[in-house]
């Protein structure tokens, strides 16, 4: 009986733990950011990668390379690779209050985005717009989701950036340019604002 019961406990833990995790949108990513940047990592440790920025798109990094808290993974997320050195991504990150150490956002590591070649891998969020996501082989793992130019993804961030409270607040009676958009991240961010949310 105590077997059974360690059982259901676990497996109602689980569910509850689905449905407790929403994804972390692109625009939650960007306005939640103290910090974005696309890095690549020069050190990885226990507790903390080492980044150095090689370009900054929102807020002000630290000089010379910066400590970013690992993510870990959990029952309803893991991270598309293991940490390695050489890994370029853009990370969407947190200051710790009092220290100089940042965490990317997103429960489910949606504040890592892999770069590889210059392209931008984005993970895919279990929306009603996320039609046949694409499995990639990224840095030894696999992202299944979208891929976006990494100069139009700047471009898409840098946009948004400026005009997030006009966006946000015409998105609706916007719908003609938004549509017709030739950046694909930028119409991303457009969709997810329009998508239903959970």
């Amino acid at each position: 009986m105590k077997k059974l019961f360690l059982i259901l406990a676990a497996t109602l833990s689980f569910f509850k733990a689905q449905a407790d995790y929403d994804p972390t949108l692109l625009p939650t990513l960007i306005d939640g950011s103290d910090l974005i940047i696309y890095g690549e990592i020069i050190g990885v440790q226990k507790e903390g990668i080492i980044v150095n920025a090689i370009e900054i798109v929102k807020g002000i990094a630290p000089k010379g390379g910066m400590i970013i808290e690992r993510f870990e993974n959990w029952t309803c997320a893991s991270r598309f690779a293991p940490y390695k050195t050489g890994q370029k991504e853009f990370f969407f990150l947190k200051k710790r209050r009092g220290i100089a150490k940042y965490f990317a956002l997103g429960a489910a590591n949606e504040g890592e985005m892999p770069v590889v070649s210059h392209k931008v891998y984005y993970k895919y969020q279990y929306l009603s717009i996320d039609k046949n996501p694409q499995l990639f082989a990224v840095y030894g793992g696999a992202v299944r989701g979208y891929v976006y130019d990494k100069t139009e993804f700047i471009n898409a961030l840098k946009f948004y950036l400026r005009h997030s409270s006009d966006i946000q607040t015409n998105i609706v009676h916007n719908q003609a340019r938004i549509d017709t958009t030739r950046n694909t991240a930028l119409l991303r961010i457009f969709e997810e604002l329009k998508a239903p949310h959970f």
